[in-house]
């Protein structure tokens, strides 16, 4: 998975296991930050039974309170679910934001 960050913003991604259902646990290796303007990271998620994880992108370490490991709903800018592991995400924005699978 390529995930481009083509905004104005620096922000963090966290990826998730598609059946993860309410999102509890970030893969290993499934976070991290990304500079706007460009940034790029790269990440080859586990195998697992359905093929496609879940990406969100909060702003800079948006994690709730008490738990690190687990993004904050008021900090996030972006849900993508259904992604292959194989697919680009590119992070798009200034006011607003979107990220398309390619």
């Amino acid at each position: 998975m390529q995930i481009v960050n083509e905004s104005d913003r620096d922000m963090t991604w966290w990826c998730y296991n598609s059946n993860d259902a309410v999102r509890e646990f970030t893969l290993t290796g499934g976070k991290g930050d990304i500079s706007a303007n460009g940034g790029r990271a790269s990440f080859n998620p586990p195998s697992n039974e359905t093929g496609f994880y879940y990406v969100q992108f909060t702003r800079i370490d948006g994690h709730l309170t008490s738990f690190p490991w687990k993004p904050a709903n008021q900090w996030t800018y972006v849900r993508c679910p259904r992604v292959r592991g194989d697919e680009t995400l590119i992070f798009r924005g200034s006011c607003r934001y979107e990220a398309t699978v390619t």
